[in-house]
């Protein structure tokens, strides 16, 4: 009994023996196959919560300026109108952050609304009258690049501009106008726009 016993031991350690040989010198290694599926799972883990924080940031982006930019088109830093009765449906100018709204009134309830963004403008000039001002806006992004609003009030019109420019001249330069308060920011276009002219 005890020879039998030598005897199938020692033929399963040489099979063994043959296997681990043959497995050496084919090169190959025996590879858990729990750990093949472990890794890719792990790897593809990391990636995600790697792009997680990337996209929400990107979102919180993107939030930020659609805010600015809605804020910006409700701020209104200075709203005129021509002089009735001599233009019996008053056209109106409103000066925005980073736009010129311009209504001209057609009829009672009829409204055609212009905007000029303020990097387009490239001149804003004044002519005066006896009694009122013409203001013209040089848009170099529309056909008909010459925007002219008459019967406005002499000083009305020449603070409009002031402004205007005072903003053409910020925005060439890159300053971001969203963060001053509407005041301030009226006051510092029309001092700006009051020491330098908008060259083209």
């Amino acid at each position: 009994m005890g020879k039998l016993t030598t005897i199938f031991s020692k033929k399963r350690n040489d099979k063994e023996r043959t296997f681990m040989t043959a497995t050496q010198k084919a090169g190959d290694t025996p590879k858990s196959p729990f750990r093949q599926h472990q890794i890719p799972s792990l790897e593809k883990t990391v990636q995600t919560t790697n792009k997680q924080p990337q996209s929400l940031e990107k979102i919180a982006e993107h939030r930020s300026k659609m805010q600015n930019l809605a804020i910006n088109s409700e701020t209104v830093l200075l709203r005129i109108s021509t002089f009735f009765p001599f233009d019996f449906f008053p056209d109106q100018i409103s000066i925005e952050t980073t736009q010129v709204n311009i209504v001209r009134s057609n009829f009672f309830f009829d409204h055609n609304i212009q905007s000029i963004p303020i990097k387009n403008i490239l001149e804003v000039r004044i002519q005066d009258s006896i009694l009122f001002s013409s203001l013209t806006l040089i848009d170099n992004a529309y056909l008909q690049n010459e925007v002219t609003i008459s019967y406005l009030k002499k000083g009305q019109a020449n603070k409009a501009r002031r402004i205007i420019q005072g903003l053409v001249i910020a925005s060439k330069e890159g300053v971001d106008c969203s963060k001053l308060e509407a005041q301030e920011l009226a006051e510092l276009s029309e001092r700006l726009g009051t020491a330098q002219s908008v060259e083209p």
